[in-house]
């Protein structure tokens, strides 16, 4: 193993490319994974896909979006945040869809490994009684 080892030569292609340290560096490079693409930086993609499997989040089909933010006495609240860690970039973008239930309460679907306190943080933030508030999360890692 040793002479093997000192048997290797490895060259660095030149010029090298500049790292890449903040998210929108990385969106601005198009470095990133999305679950979309097909191409070589994911690959794996296209054998998941062959044996049914998704990466990317699905949501069923509705109606249009425009149409159902502009029905009236809807509150729409959107922004931006952000966070320095980068270590969960790809596990938990922190995004979820919240509709109300047909009895009052809230089911949500979000990106997080702590179901149990999203559940907790929503009906207390919500003044609802556990029992009216519905978490759900898709598989993942962790």
């Amino acid at each position: 193993a040793r002479a093997a080892a000192e048997a290797v030569a490895v060259e660095y292609g030149d010029p090298w490319e500049p790292p890449i340290y903040t998210i929108d560096a990385a969106v601005a490079a198009g470095s990133f994974f999305d679950g979309t693409r097909g191409d070589e930086r994911t690959s794996w993609s296209r054998t998941g896909a062959a044996l049914g499997i998704t990466t990317a989040h699905d949501l069923e089909a509705g109606r249009d979006i425009d149409e159902a933010f502009a029905e009236e006495g809807l509150t729409v609240v959107s922004g931006e945040f952000r966070v320095g860690g980068q270590e969960h970039f790809y596990l938990e973008p922190m995004t979820c869809l919240a509709e109300p239930t047909d009895d009052g309460g809230i089911s949500v679907l979000s990106s997080t490994q702590g179901v149990d306190k999203t559940h907790k943080t929503v009906a207390r933030l919500l003044n609802l009684p556990a029992a009216k508030v519905v978490s759900k999360v898709r598989r993942m890692g962790g």
